[in-house]
């Protein structure tokens, strides 16, 4: 685990020569970012991913998803304890290359020699053929990377709209008291709302889910062609348990599906207000809502 923060001055990109590339970026002012790579043959995307959640768990990080798509794979780990947390994101392609980065916020600071040893050391123990595929087979047991979450759309919207708020909240509430007191103090800036979502973004990304529920709205992506429908996320409230009303779904933390190729005749089926069941996997989290792609019926 990357050690305690220390005071830093400027840096520019520095490169260091050997098989693990490092580079640091940016002005501290704003949290620099720091960036390692190598290039290993052989090495499959599935077992460097797979293998970097077993390094990761040894060093005592808290696991994201991984996320596969074609030629390339990414995966999130999380070191709790910073305020916001710090997320290092591991990205594996095809032809061998695996890169571990890490951006910090404004306020925080890690000397890279500290940030250069860990990244450095896990890409170097990263194993190629059989050994390399057993400890990544191995890894997603413990991990339970690529298990599917079964969810009901209402109560999935309201447990991650709580988490958005909670992690917004702070940051978006930045310079109120004094604006109320003073009439002006510091908005805070659409750098520090990102910096404040970055981990559950880490969280998020690359989870599976069966998601049931109602369709509020379906329509075809003009642009882009896609099969697409938001789900119907209005909660109950009250004693009774009465159910929002749909024009509210708005307010609500949204869910979108986009379903796969071969979904057309399903999707045909589908219209406002109809039940479904369709499992997915989350590929963007957004400060308003999430998108779950290759969506597909599941019942």
């Amino acid at each position: 685990m990357i050690k305690s923060l220390v005071a830093l001055g400027l840096y520019a990109s520095i490169a260091f020569a050997g098989p693990c590339e490092f580079q640091v970026f940016g002005d501290a002012r704003n949290g620099l970012q720091f960036q390692a790579h190598t290039q290993i043959a052989g090495l499959s995307i599935q077992s460097a991913l797979g293998q970097l959640q077993q390094l990761a768990l040894s060093g005592g990080y808290q696991i994201g998803n991984e996320l596969i798509t074609g030629k390339s794979g990414e995966l999130a780990f999380i070191q709790m304890g910073s305020q916001p947390a710090l997320v290092i994101w591991a990205k594996a392609d095809n032809e061998g290359r695996v890169s571990l980065s890490l951006k910090l916020a404004r306020g925080q600071k890690a000397n890279p020699a500290d940030v250069q040893s860990e990244f450095c050391d896990m890409l170097g123990k990263l194993k190629t053929g059989k050994e390399g595929e057993a400890i990544a087979t191995a890894a997603r047991t413990k991990t339970g990377a690529g298990r599917v979450i079964a969810a009901k759309a209402d109560k999935l919207s309201a447990e991650i709209g709580a988490e958005v708020k909670a992690a917004l909240g702070p940051v978006a509430n930045k310079g109120k008291l004094s604006k109320f007191l003073i009439g002006t103090g510091t908005y805070a800036t659409a750098g520090e709302l990102e910096e404040a979502f970055a981990p559950l973004r880490a969280k998020y990304v690359g989870r599976k889910y069966q998601i049931d529920g109602q369709i509020y709205t379906v329509a075809l992506n003009t642009i882009t062609r896609e099969m697409e429908f938001n789900l119907l996320v209005t909660p109950k409230r009250g004693l009774l348990g009465i159910k929002q009303e749909r024009q509210y779904n708005i307010q609500n933390y949204q869910i979108k599906c986009i379903m796969a190729k071969d979904q057309a005749a399903f999707y045909s089926t589908l219209s406002e207000g109809n039940w479904v069941t369709v499992a997915g996997t989350v590929t963007e989290v957004r400060q308003d809502g999430l998108v779950l792609t290759g969506c597909r019926q599941a019942n």
